[in-house]
């Protein structure tokens, strides 16, 4: 339930804003609102939200009531004003009723190689075993940061710590990786990119927030499963992954046919603020993001499935990573996520294809995330494993694949 705190908020707001005055540069625009003060910040709590300038505190009784927003104070691009601002359309009940079987048979045996081009990933005749035990140690280490709100010094020493474990499977794996820190303009906090190229310049994103927040300000924020959970995942996929593609001196680099990036993002829980300007930063550059799969909260499940959220993805995505798991044995259910539910959403704003993988069905319906019971005691190892699985077989896939040309075969999902 909302509380009456955040409805006063959003009335002072509401009436604050309306005698904002803006530049005469965003006058006439129906998305931004201005004001000359640095500490607001401008977010929106749905579609068709106008916006709202709020200070920090404000941000924090919004978290507190449960409520999303993007902060776009940031954004000026039109085009990405307009995708955030234009009601998204819910694929999740049709992409749970497709038959996965048929698709499948349609497809014939071979079809998850896709089109290979250098050298192949494939183990599903031998799954990678998953370490259960270094990526327990790495939650442990994730949660003993007390919080990793972006506004504290823990926040960017998380950042650190994850550039620096990137770093050393570079060097004691694969040399051909790069990594670095990604600066933002909107908080110190910095964003982690760990990048392997591939024999094109398509690029296959796999990411995860790794910011955790406290219902109460400046309270104890461990962050287990949202998303220490996450982000060790994706460590263990990008070792896996040098693992399987470090050669030897005297053998010639035969790359993938994609890039493959790791993306671990700051800020996402005070309005997708990396994620957003990282995907923004890639539209200006023109890189070409082929799939974005986003990882939030793998640790527990109420289904003993790999959910995928249905909203402000690419259904042709999915739908390709429901089959993929289909084939590996793994059970999968679609889903409605919401407004700024977390970072598929910024790649989907800047039109890039994006896909929502988490364990439970309603992520922000688990009473425990954003308090101090967010602990590592909570995380189902079992369901870890599931999702490494699940996002291993997609990488496996995926970086082989010329993906435009996974899509459906029999139909249109648009």
């Amino acid at each position: 339930m909302v509380s009456t705190r955040y409805i006063a908020v959003l009335a002072a707001l509401a009436s604050f804003v309306a005698t904002s005055p803006a530049p005469s540069h965003q006058q006439g625009s129906r998305f931004l609102f201005a004001h000359t003060d640095s500490t607001l910040r401008l977010v929106k709590t749905s579609p068709a939200d106008p916006g709202s300038w709020v200070t920090d505190a404000d941000k924090d009784v919004l978290i507190e009531s449960g409520v999303r927003f993007i902060d776009i104070t940031d954004i000026k691009d039109e085009e990405v004003l307009e995708m955030i601002s234009t009601p998204d359309h819910d694929f999740s009940q049709y992409l749970n009723t497709l038959d996965l079987n048929a698709d499948l048979a349609q497809r014939g045996s071979d079809w998850m190689q896709g089109e290979l081009d250098g050298r192949s990933m494939d183990s599903a005749e031998q799954p990678t075993p998953f370490n259960t035990e270094r990526a327990m140690r790495h939650l442990k280490t994730m949660t003993e940061f007390w919080s990793r709100d972006h506004r504290v010094e823990n926040g960017t020493k998380a950042a650190e710590w994850i550039l620096e474990s990137i770093e050393r499977i570079v060097a004691l794996v694969n040399p051909h990786i790069e990594s670095a820190a990604f600066a933002h303009n909107a908080t110190k906090q910095p964003s982690v990119i760990a990048k392997l190229p591939g024999a094109t310049s398509d690029i296959v994103v796999f990411g995860a927030h790794f910011d955790s927040i406290s219902r109460k300000p400046g309270g104890y924020a461990p962050g287990a499963d949202d998303n220490a959970s996450g982000t060790v995942v994706l460590l263990e996929l990008l070792r896996t992954l040098a693992e399987k593609t470090s050669h030897k001196e005297t053998e010639p680099w035969k790359p993938l046919r994609n890039t493959i990036e790791f993306h671990f993002y700051a800020a996402e829980e005070v309005g997708l603020l990396g994620s957003s300007e990282i995907f923004y930063d890639y539209k200006v550059k023109n890189k070409t993001v082929v799939a974005m799969l986003n990882h939030d909260m793998l640790g527990f499940s109420s289904t003993d499935k790999v959910s995928l959220g249905g909203d402000k993805i690419d259904p042709r995505l999915t739908h390709v990573l429901r089959t993929i798991a289909k084939q590996r044995g793994i059970a999968t259910l679609s889903f409605s996520c919401g407004y700024a539910c977390s970072d598929h959403a910024s790649a989907h704003n800047n039109k890039y294809p994006a896909a929502f993988i988490t364990a439970d069905r309603d992520p922000i319906g688990n009473d425990r995330i954003h308090t101090d019971k967010d602990t590592l005691e909570t995380i189902e190892k079992e369901t870890l494993e599931r999702h490494f699985q699940f996002s291993l077989a997609a990488l496996e896939v995926l970086s082989n694949a010329n993906v435009t040309k996974l899509g459906r075969p029999s139909d249109d999902l648009m």
